[in-house]
């Protein structure tokens, strides 16, 4: 997530700038304008479980939604969790917008998003799944944001 958010906080600068400015102290940096909420929080295994991380989601909601409150983000990118808060956030399938609506690949790769109440909702899948290339991945949450920068608060 921290090319994503170095590429946003950046005016929008594209993967190919950003893969030339790796490890560079301004690429760390940018962990400062983000939060990463945890479904699960307690210690867990390196890979998840999707009944586990429901079962983990109803657990902690009150916690969840409460993060989310309090944090109120502008921004909120879904990795591989969004089907897990989108009945509580009151959003429903047919108002995601497709990303890639061109290009054939199964729905839970590609990128879906929501402006709703000034805030950008993204789901996407978690970064570690690297399900297209990394440079896909990374530009098209960049886009998304930068596409709908104007209605978000």
């Amino acid at each position: 997530m921290r090319k994503v958010t170095y590429g946003i906080i950046s005016n929008f600068i594209g993967f190919s700038e950003i893969k030339n400015i790796q490890g560079a102290p301004e690429m760390m940096q940018c962990l400062n304008h983000i939060a990463i909420i945890n479904v699960n929080k307690m210690p867990a295994d390196k890979k998840s479980v999707d009944a586990v991380i429901a079962q983990k989601y109803e657990h902690f909601k009150a916690i969840l939604l409460r993060q989310l409150k309090t944090y109120d983000p502008q921004i909120i990118i879904f990795g591989g969790t969004f089907r897990h808060f989108q009945n509580d956030l009151g959003i429903k399938d047919e108002e995601l917008a497709n990303y890639y609506n061109d290009k054939p690949m199964p729905r839970y790769r590609k990128p879906r998003y929501i402006v709703k109440n000034g805030k950008l909702y993204l789901d996407v899948y978690h970064p570690a799944q690297w399900m297209m290339a990394e440079a896909d991945y990374v530009q098209s949450i960049i886009d998304i944001v930068k596409m709908n920068k104007e209605n978000i608060e």
